[in-house]
Protein backbone atom coordinates (compact mmCIF):
# COMPACT_ATOMS: atom_id res chain seq x y z
CA UNK A 1 0.00 0.00 0.00
CA UNK A 2 3.06 2.49 0.39
CA UNK A 3 3.88 1.72 -2.53
CA UNK A 4 0.76 2.66 -4.05
CA UNK A 5 1.12 6.31 -2.13
CA UNK A 6 4.31 7.08 -3.40
CA UNK A 7 3.82 6.53 -6.92
CA UNK A 8 0.33 8.49 -6.51
CA UNK A 9 -2.11 6.28 -6.73
CA UNK A 10 -5.89 7.03 -5.59
CA UNK A 11 -7.59 5.15 -3.43
CA UNK A 12 -11.30 4.96 -4.28
CA UNK A 13 -14.27 5.18 -1.33
CA UNK A 14 -17.42 4.18 -1.39
CA UNK A 15 -19.54 5.08 -4.28
CA UNK A 16 -16.80 5.89 -6.58
CA UNK A 17 -15.94 2.29 -6.78
CA UNK A 18 -17.19 1.03 -9.47
CA UNK A 19 -18.70 -1.89 -7.65
CA UNK A 20 -19.87 -0.27 -4.97
CA UNK A 21 -24.04 -0.57 -4.61
CA UNK A 22 -24.63 1.55 -2.15
CA UNK A 23 -24.09 5.52 -2.18
CA UNK A 24 -22.99 7.73 0.80
CA UNK A 25 -27.04 8.87 0.99
CA UNK A 26 -28.01 5.32 1.56
CA UNK A 27 -25.68 4.41 3.96
CA UNK A 28 -26.25 7.66 5.99
CA UNK A 29 -30.54 6.28 5.66
CA UNK A 30 -29.35 2.97 6.33
CA UNK A 31 -27.23 4.51 9.62
CA UNK A 32 -30.89 6.50 11.01
CA UNK A 33 -32.94 3.76 9.91
CA UNK A 34 -35.01 1.55 12.55
CA UNK A 35 -35.46 -0.98 9.88
CA UNK A 36 -33.95 -4.36 10.64
CA UNK A 37 -31.14 -5.13 8.84
CA UNK A 38 -32.26 -8.21 6.49
CA UNK A 39 -34.96 -6.13 5.36
CA UNK A 40 -32.62 -3.06 4.36
CA UNK A 41 -30.36 -5.85 2.88
CA UNK A 42 -32.98 -6.94 1.01
CA UNK A 43 -34.47 -3.74 0.08
CA UNK A 44 -30.87 -2.39 -1.38
CA UNK A 45 -29.45 -6.25 -3.06
CA UNK A 46 -26.75 -6.62 -0.60
CA UNK A 47 -25.98 -8.60 2.41
CA UNK A 48 -27.01 -7.94 5.50
CA UNK A 49 -23.70 -8.46 6.77
CA UNK A 50 -22.75 -5.68 4.54
CA UNK A 51 -25.50 -3.79 5.66
CA UNK A 52 -24.58 -4.52 9.76
CA UNK A 53 -20.73 -3.56 8.68
CA UNK A 54 -22.00 -0.09 7.60
CA UNK A 55 -24.60 0.40 10.61
CA UNK A 56 -21.05 0.04 12.61
CA UNK A 57 -18.94 1.74 10.82
CA UNK A 58 -16.25 -1.33 9.43
CA UNK A 59 -17.19 -0.45 6.09
CA UNK A 60 -18.26 3.42 4.88
CA UNK A 61 -15.52 4.95 7.48
CA UNK A 62 -15.54 8.32 5.39
CA UNK A 63 -19.56 8.56 5.70
CA UNK A 64 -20.34 11.18 8.56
Amino acid sequence: MRHAVVMGKKFLRGSEHGRAVLTEDIVRFIRGSSVAPNELARLYGVTSTAIRLAINGKNWKHVK
